[in-house]
């Protein structure tokens, strides 16, 4: 019989893929039930859609703060309250009667979502091999962009099966399901990297610690979020603009547009290990920008445009796995903190995507914005190639 540790082992991975497309669908949620939530707060669709802005602002600064605490006190009690405080939550928006009260319940949900998918990503980088973290990393991470590209059907069919109180009562059983699983199967004295007792702001000198290379591998992960929701943030209306598809019709490009990102994630999973991985995200990141700006430029063919953004999506993507190992190989014992400042500058990089790509387009069009997705890639790559001079 398998003890616990290696049962844990075996299926925390399936968890915690399981608990970040529980995110990425809670902090998605409320766009396909907008109109209904704001005529029953009595506001504007503009003013409701603010609720998600601001529960992905407290999501990005919090996890500065959790990092650290789940250095020092254990991943188990960060992670085990970041699932509880998600299933109050989001019990607590099923039952807001005002948009203060559905404010408040919105910026607790970034709160817990802050303490889910950093820990996640530090277990596995604390309790496998680097090959098994790697691959641990990039089914997690798959489980997140599943979320992101389902999460918001699941949301309408649930609604539509009831009314929009109905997705957010579904939503937090699933937390508390999982809530029950991680309380059942992780190992009670598995805490983090290291069983030693640090102060808290030791934990950001620790990560600091190894030069400039920790930075400018952050740097490169913000460039690269920026670059893929840049993208993504204009790729359905400029699909509907330019070759005049209808909404109905946009689900099955966009869906091959996941499926990219979705091989290029397992596909940068396996190849963390290898030698030359850092070749391999400079090539990939300044490859993907320039697949971005031919798919925006020249409109020959809705599915050549579509095939373009599906590659680049996945060579961005590809990156992201051998970007987390090499940053958490650089942060020492302090993963949590690592994974904290990876969170915000993944937030930050996804809001200045898609507000620089909106400037772009009000200037110039589509084609500008696969010129700033180009330009942004090419500065990645740029950056890597920095950031592994200082590693080596």
């Amino acid at each position: 019989m398998p003890n616990k540790e290696a049962i844990f082992r075996k299926w925390f991975p399936l968890v915690s893929a399981f608990a970040l497309f529980l995110v990425s669908s809670v902090m998605t949620m409320l766009a396909p039930i907008l109109v209904a939530l704001s005529a029953e707060l009595h506001t504007s669709v503009a003013i409701a859609a603010q609720l998600s802005t601001v529960t992905s602002l407290v999501w990005g600064f919090s996890a500065i703060a959790i990092g650290p605490i789940s250095d020092t006190y254990g991943r188990r009690r960060v992670l085990l309250t970041g699932l509880l405080l998600m299933c109050l939550t989001l019990i607590a928006s099923a039952f807001a009667g005002s948009y203060g009260a559905m404010l408040v319940a919105r910026i607790m949900t970034g709160l817990a979502a802050a303490m889910i998918p950093p820990t996640c990503y530090a277990i596995c980088a604390d309790q496998l091999s680097t090959s098994d973290a790697s691959k641990a990393m990039a089914w997690t991470m798959v489980g997140g962009v599943l979320g992101g590209a389902l999460g918001m059907s699941i949301v309408a069919w649930l609604a539509n099966l009831g009314n929009w109180h109905t997705p957010f009562l579904v939503l937090a059983i699933v937390a508390m399901v999982l809530f029950a699983v991680v309380w059942a199967m992780f190992p009670g004295h598995v805490v983090a990297a290291s069983h030693e007792k640090k102060s808290f702001l030791s934990h950001f000198r620790e990560v600091g610690g190894g030069g400039n290379a920790f930075w400018l591998v952050l740097l490169v992960n913000f460039l690269l979020q920026s670059a893929s929701w840049g993208t993504l943030s204009y790729l359905p209306a400029y699909l509907m603009q330019t070759y005049h598809l209808p909404m109905g019709e946009i689900a099955f490009p966009l869906l091959l547009n996941g499926l990219g990102v979705v091989v290029g994630a397992l596909l940068g999973g396996r190849l963390a290990t290898y030698a030359r991985r850092s070749t391999i995200v400079i090539f990939a990141l300044a490859s993907a920008g320039i697949l971005v700006a031919i798919a925006f430029s020249f409109p020959v063919s809705i599915w050549l445009t579509v095939g373009l953004t599906s590659l680049s999506g996945g060579m961005f993507f590809v990156s992201q796995p051998l970007l987390m190992t090499l940053l958490f190989g650089l942060a020492g014992a302090a993963r949590g903190t690592a994974s904290g400042f990876l969170a915000l500058s993944t937030q930050i990089g996804a809001m200045c995507g898609a507000a620089i790509g909106g400037l772009l387009l009000s200037f110039g069009g589509y084609p500008q914005v696969g010129i700033g997705c180009f330009i942004t890639g090419a500065i990645a790559a740029i950056t890597m190639a920095r950031a592994m001079r200082g590693v080596h």
